[in-house]
């Protein structure tokens, strides 16, 4: 903007300073006879050129100052959109942890209202306790917690997918650790629902509840 603004300016001051003295230059030559001193025509000519150069340099300061607010108002412009990025990211966060305490909240009713009505299995020969019954009821209840049962969930940030809201680098990271290289950079949401619980089984017989923040 500047080389374009500063010719356009710097043209019309010369055609204004080149005007004005021509009357000047004309009335100097009817009148031969006026005692002009001798250095007339220098001191005219040093004058316009100083008027020109002071029009340049106000125009140069003009371009800068130009220049400068232009830079501030775009750095202002960057400051608020990262205010309102991190805003946005924060607002997600909370809402992705509120939906999480709600679904703690609805699995401990849900747990408290089964248990009440007498529907807790015993451990006898014939039961499900053990290991393996540990397990299953892990799964149930992260589950329930981390997508209310929907295999097909995501978060509203997008970055965790699936019945057990697997982010993609822990997704990846467990399949290829179980063997599972068909399962590695698929999207954990569109997983069969007998993969993503296998997937589940595996992270935590390595570390146990911790992925999920040992809410189960």
């Amino acid at each position: 903007m500047s080389g374009p603004v500063g010719i356009a300016r710097v043209t019309a001051v010369t055609i204004a300073l080149v005007c004005s003295a021509l009357p000047m230059t004309s009335a100097a030559a009817r009148s031969p006879s006026r005692s002009t001193p001798r250095d007339a025509g220098t001191d005219s000519t040093a004058m316009y050129a100083e008027m020109l150069s002071s029009a340049v340099a106000r125009d140069e300061q003009f371009v800068y100052d130009l220049g400068w607010q232009a830079s501030a108002v775009q750095e202002t412009g960057y400051a608020v959109v990262a205010v309102q990025n991190e805003a946005r990211a924060a607002y997600l966060q909370a809402v992705e942890e509120a939906q999480r305490q709600e679904a703690v909240a609805a699995y401990v009713r849900a747990t408290r209202r089964a248990t009440s009505q007498g529907s807790g299995g015993s451990s006898g020969a014939g039961g499900s306790s053990g290991a393996g019954g540990d397990v299953e009821r892990f799964l149930a209840c992260t589950r329930a917690i981390e997508s209310t049962g929907n295999y097909g969930a995501i978060s509203p940030g997008g970055k965790y997918r699936g019945g057990y809201q697997f982010d993609q680098r822990t997704w990846d990271s467990n399949a290829a650790a179980s063997g599972r290289n068909d399962l590695v950079g698929r999207d954990p949401a569109t997983a069969s629902a007998a993969d993503q619980d296998q997937m589940a089984r595996d992270l935590y017989a390595r570390r146990g509840n911790q992925p999920w923040g040992g809410r189960c």
